[in-house]
């Protein structure tokens, strides 16, 4: 019974994990800064003067940071996660167990490539998303993609000896 109901467990642990972490736990930068920050450092310049400028236009009121992005991308990888792991409480086929840990995985990879190659985070070092989100991102991806994998073929050998 426990080796039915922990694994969904600890994959709606996770799922919760990539909805909170950029949201809640180390919350990207979400919004564009306030008019008046400028940061000529980083070539971001948010001020009204900036709006009109011919060379760097920037739509004041709906810019977004990339972060925010991965964010929303992180908010509906976690709710497919979550999905996956309430089908898992549900489900008593393997095979069928078998297939939501392979597409878990496949999530947990994406997971990753979402802060990293696909969407990415605020270039600065010292921002929040690169510094904080960033890595945990990585890291919960790493260890759930380790954790699906190792169930998926768990759950797979005892589908091959029923076999």
């Amino acid at each position: 019974m426990i080796q039915k109901y922990l694994p969904a467990l600890i994959c709606l642990v996770a799922g919760l994990a990539f909805i909170a972490i950029p949201h809640f736990i180390f919350p990207v930068c979400e919004f564009y800064q306030p008019a008046e920050y400028t940061d000529h450092s980083m070539g971001y310049d948010h001020s009204p003067a900036a709006a009109f400028n011919e060379e760097h236009i920037v739509a004041a009121e709906s810019d977004h940071m990339v972060c925010y992005y991965t964010a929303k991308a992180e908010l509906g990888l976690g709710l497919l996660v979550i999905l996956g792991a309430l089908s898992l409480f549900i489900s008593t086929d393997r095979r069928f167990r078998s297939g939501v840990y392979l597409m878990l995985s496949g999530a947990s990879v994406l997971g990753g490539l979402f802060p990293t190659v696909l969407i990415g985070v605020c270039p600065g070092p010292s921002m929040p998303c690169r510094s904080g989100t960033l890595p945990a991102l990585i890291l919960l991806s790493s260890f759930f993609l380790t954790f699906s994998i190792i169930i998926s073929l768990a759950v797979n050998s005892k589908v091959n000896k029923n076999v």
